[in-house]
């Protein structure tokens, strides 16, 4: 019998962590889906013909400082930096 309930409690939390995965997904919460640009705006930075690395790069460091766009680097806050020492 705990078995069964270990067994069924690992099961209930799996589909817990994973219901709240895709609801955070759903929401936005990792900032990775622009739902909010309209068809114009995504061409910009979609690959087009004739492009290359450098024109892309180019088209994204331009429009980076626009305010009409949003990406999540603008948001930081904070930067800190850590100095890493392996002494061996």
């Amino acid at each position: 019998m705990q078995r069964l309930k270990k067994i069924l409690l690992i099961v209930i939390v799996t589909f817990g962590i994973i219901a709240l995965w895709y609801w955070a997904d759903d929401n936005d919460y990792f900032q990775a889906d622009y739902k909010d640009l309209t068809i114009d705006q995504k061409k910009i930075f979609k690959w087009q013909d004739g492009d290359t690395e450098k024109s892309i790069m180019n088209r994204y460091r331009k429009h980076f400082a626009d305010t009409t766009f949003y990406f999540p680097g603008n948001r930081v806050s904070k930067v800190k930096l850590f100095s890493v020492n392996f002494n061996f």
